[in-house]
């Protein structure tokens, strides 16, 4: 019976190592300082399925070059923060491996739209938190991005992107 109790922690500790041993000391992509091509390319999906392109703000979040504001923000964290969401970019990645057989920046932009409202919408506190973290973090890089901040700048007192 204390065997069985064990098997769910047991499982998440191997699954964060085999993410880690995975993530672990990638280097940089060309034109990045700290993300590699396959952070670049989650940050990329995520922020596609986060922010479509629409007619009240025509960039799709996928080509607004999130990942390079990400690295650039990358470049001013400590090494901790920066391993923490490099880390989070990776887990994030797999973890619609057991329900789509696919990590998210490999499925097609419908499916990364239903996982993420899944995730945000999730009733797991941790994954929650851990999705809408990562979607505010890329989101201020897409709400400054020249192209969209017009759209958003009525939003703030400041008088921001006007």
């Amino acid at each position: 019976m204390l065997a069985l109790a064990a098997t769910p922690p047991a499982l998440a500790a191997l699954g964060l190592g085999v993410v880690g041993v995975r993530w672990w000391h990638q280097p940089a992509g060309p034109g990045f300082t700290w993300i590699s091509p396959s952070e670049a390319a989650i940050v990329r999906s995520l922020a596609g399925a986060a922010w479509p392109a629409t007619a009240a703000c025509p960039l799709d979040g996928a080509d607004a070059d999130l990942d390079h504001f990400v690295d650039g923000v990358l470049s001013t964290l400590a090494a901790s923060p920066r391993s923490a969401i490099r880390m989070g970019l990776h887990t994030i990645n797999d973890l619609c491996l057991p329900t789509h057989q696919s990590a998210f920046s490999t499925l097609d932009r419908t499916s990364q739209q239903d996982v993420l409202a899944g995730w945000l919408d999730s009733e797991s506190m941790h994954l929650r938190t851990a999705a809408l973290s990562l979607v505010l973090f890329i989101g201020m890089g897409y709400t400054i991005h020249p192209a969209t901040a017009g759209t958003f700048g009525h939003l703030y007192r400041c008088r921001y992107g006007q």
